[in-house]
């Protein structure tokens, strides 16, 4: 006792449905796979979760420093927001760096590139940046010392939207500067 299959009738029809329902999603599987394979080569890149636009633009002004001035979340993304920073040693908690800006906002940067990465994301799915400068920082040291450690981040790409900010001081003694970051990525 079988499924007696008559030619152009219902269960004929059922078949070849399943038989071309098989089909698409082999193809799917396979397009998505060929992807998969693009991307851990980085001959793909995977699809940005947001748009930037120049400052230049939006206000037709010049800008001070290496930023955007807007940016549009597509549709699907996931944001990421990460705390305010500090340079610290993640060993010990110490402050790092005391007196050098370069050494701070590297050790920053290096630790937001690393909880990033562990979401899944990296530096440049940044699109805004909070920074905080101890008023020990002076608009020159911030201009020849913390703009290009910062920018090395972004080499190739409109730096994300952020506010500078000047404070009295630091919460934690000898650090001189803080920086929060936001990020989106694309799911799926």
């Amino acid at each position: 006792m079988g499924l007696e299959i008559i030619e152009n009738g219902e269960e004929d029809v059922k078949r070849k449905r399943a038989i071309k329902g098989v089909t698409r999603l082999r193809f799917e599987c396979s397009l998505k796979f060929k992807e998969v394979l693009k991307m851990s080569r980085g001959e793909m890149k995977k699809e940005k979760a947001f748009e930037t636009e120049d400052y230049r633009k939006v206000f037709n002004l010049d800008t001070l420093g290496p930023y955007s001035a807007m940016v549009k979340i597509k549709p699907g993304s996931t944001l990421l927001f990460l705390s305010g920073l500090v340079a610290r040693d993640e060993k010990n908690g110490k402050i790092v760096g005391r007196g050098d800006l370069i050494a701070q906002t590297t050790n920053i940067m290096e630790r937001i590139k690393a909880a990033l990465s562990s979401a899944g994301a990296s530096v440049e799915d940044i699109f805004y940046l909070h920074i905080w400068l101890d008023e020990s920082v002076s608009i020159e040291d911030k201009e020849k010392l913390v703009d290009p450690a910062f920018g090395a981040y972004f080499k190739g790409r409109l730096p994300p939207c952020n506010v500078v900010m000047g404070i009295k001081r630091c919460y934690m003694e000898g650090a001189l500067l803080e920086i929060e970051a936001w990020a989106a990525i694309r799911e799926g």
